[in-house]
């Protein structure tokens, strides 16, 4: 049998009005995680009492707000990467979905099926209905990443578009995106 094993890890911060749909898509996929984190970067909202009502592992991280866009989000994502790995030490394949996307039931399992079709795919995602997207463009809403892709850029660096700079490292060391 194939080892389809994933974790899931997604960061909010005052996402009340999608995270219940994004948290309901990503615990209805055809193949379920292994293994949910939900980091919340201190949001004021009701976001958490939400989060709190799923079966996922909630973790809340209080760090100053830093200037730079995305450096919160990417410090979130990592550490939610930390803990899931924590919790699932031998997952293949790690599915980042921001707060306010809602993926499709069947999203995880087409990636991961891409993914094995191609060994050398790092970093995919799907395209969102309607959006015109660049050939080899990975849409940010919800990617899939192989670990050793993950493992060899380093995990998301903290500065702003880190995810476009996540395919770019990917690429430099010879991943397909």
């Amino acid at each position: 049998m194939v080892d389809r094993s994933y974790i899931a890890v997604t960061s909010v911060r005052n996402e009340e009005d999608f995270i219940e749909d994004c948290l309901r898509a990503v615990l209805h996929q055809s193949i379920p995680p292994d293994v949910y984190v939900v980091v919340d970067d201190g949001s004021t909202d009701g976001t958490p009492l939400i989060v709190k009502r799923f079966k996922v592992e909630y973790l809340r991280i209080d760090v100053p707000r830093h200037p730079t866009r995305g450096v919160n989000l990417a410090y979130a994502l990592n550490k939610g990467v930390e803990r899931a790995t924590e919790l699932c030490p031998g997952w293949r394949f790690l599915l980042k979905v921001d707060g306010d996307t809602v993926i499709p039931p069947r999203y995880a399992e087409y990636l991961i099926e891409r993914m094995e079709e191609m060994p050398q795919l790092g970093i995919c995602g799907g395209q969102p209905q309607g959006w015109s997207i660049r050939p080899k463009r990975v849409t940010d809403g919800a990617r899939l990443y192989r670990r050793e892709c993950w493992e060899g850029i380093g995990g998301l660096d903290l500065i702003n578009a880190f995810d476009l700079h996540a395919v770019l490292k990917a690429r430099k060391l010879g991943w397909e995106t």
